[in-house]
């Protein structure tokens, strides 16, 4: 009788957990999918070795703007993304303060600052593209060849808002990678 009563008590709080715990980041994440802007962020073109976990690949989102405002890695720092006349996202503005009347912006972490230059570097926060593991070895061969080639243009179509962003998927010549693992 015990034991059920602790089991019972237990199923009970892992569904209570879920529901207070998961259930909203999930939510915030299918609302940011569904009604946040879209950006097509280039990826840069590399040699280097791509990193790769069981079920990602990490997206090279480096980048930096002018900035005449000294910033320290402790900072909370807002970056103002617009799309520009090519149709990628590019970095309009940095700054300490959160943006009031834009919902296009996105806060980051790490900031390098150099002072003479006043050149701020950053790494945006989503910089990694999930898919399911059966597709891994495909996608990670795709995107490894792909990102070494220079004569590709290859982006992160990226949902933003509220200051999160999420990768929605990964391009390479304008056609999404998932759907080059189905041809």
């Amino acid at each position: 009788m015990n034991k059920k009563i602790i089991l019972s008590f237990t199923f009970i709080f892992a569904v209570i957990y879920q529901l207070i715990v998961i259930f909203p980041i999930i939510y915030n994440e299918e609302d940011i999918l569904n009604n946040g802007s879209e950006f097509k962020f280039r990826i840069r073109n590399s040699r280097l070795p791509v990193l790769c976990g069981k079920n990602y690949i990490s997206l090279d989102l480096k980048t930096k703007i002018k900035s005449y405002e000294k910033f320290y890695m402790i900072d909370n720092i807002f970056v103002c993304v617009k799309q520009n006349s090519d149709g990628f996202a590019h970095v309009s503005s940095i700054s300490k303060d959160k943006p009031i009347e834009l919902k296009d912006y996105v806060d980051v972490k790490y900031v390098r600052s150099d002072y003479k230059s006043h050149i701020v570097s950053f790494m945006l926060p989503f910089n990694r593209f999930y898919f399911k593991e059966v597709y891994a070895d495909e996608i990670k061969n795709i995107y490894k060849k792909s990102i070494k080639d220079s004569s590709k243009k290859v982006y992160a179509l990226v949902s933003i808002k509220n200051g999160k962003g999420l990768v929605k998927d990964v391009f390479i010549d304008d056609v999404s990678i998932m759907d080059m693992i189905e041809k």
